[in-house]
């Protein structure tokens, strides 16, 4: 289930049949994605992407990408940098992205990550008639966390949002029976508890810059009953 999730991130490659490479970064926004999982499943992806004003995707003739001095690796089919090594992002901290242009221009960005999650308590079942609760820690007062709950039929079936909520980080969450309808006993679930940080992209790069990171504790395999 976690690998469909982590696919939708990575279907993001460009259309266009053109493969333009990148001559200046002026022309481009630099997008980075780093996700980093916690719980059912721990992995771990850092994706970066240079797309211009006609939503292509360029690559770098001569140069690269790296974070914190770990190279990432061009992907012909996506069109975008993916860091393959075995690598591990730490708790709320910083690092560096760095993109070298022709051999010796390095532009420098910096991306933060959110406080890890040590645990998390989410039921193996979510109640139809009464609310469930869930907890989690370490907090973050100063922060918030989105609460996502994710429900289907079958396995065969797709799934739907039943809960997205952005609340404070203060370490529990009352998920309440009203967003269930009574019909669902039987259905399963996941639950999503997600933390965001934003990045500061070099200013060379063009306006519509992204650097985006979320930390997310992933519960899976809960059974809705009544």
């Amino acid at each position: 289930m976690l690998l469909a999730l982590l696919a939708g991130l990575l279907i993001s490659s460009c259309k266009n049949d053109k493969n333009p490479v990148v001559e200046s970064v002026g022309d481009y926004s630099l997008w980075v994605d780093i996700d980093k999982y916690f719980g059912a499943q721990t992995q771990q992806l850092i994706k970066v992407s240079f797309v211009n004003d006609e939503w292509e995707y360029g690559s770098l003739n001569d140069g690269n990408v790296s974070i914190d001095g770990h190279e990432l690796e061009w992907n012909e089919s996506g069109r975008y940098y993916l860091l393959h090594t075995s690598f591990s992002l730490g708790s709320d901290t910083s690092y560096t992205i760095s993109v070298i242009l022709n051999s010796d221009e390095v532009y420098d960005s910096e991306v933060f990550v959110p406080k890890e999650f040590q645990m998390a308590s989410i039921p193996n079942e979510l109640s139809l008639s009464t609310n469930s609760t869930i907890t989690w820690s370490p907090v973050v007062e100063e922060d918030s966390v989105q609460v996502m709950v994710n429900a289907r039929p079958s396995e065969h079936e797709s799934w739907t949002s039943k809960v997205m909520n952005t609340v404070p980080d203060n370490g529990s969450y009352e998920i309440n029976k009203n967003y269930f309808a009574s019909n669902m006993k039987g259905w399963e679930a996941y639950v999503e508890i997600v933390r965001y940080k934003t990045g500061k992209s070099n200013q060379s790069f063009k306006l519509g810059s992204a650097l985006n990171t979320r930390y997310t504790f992933l519960k899976d395999q809960i059974s809705f009953v009544e």
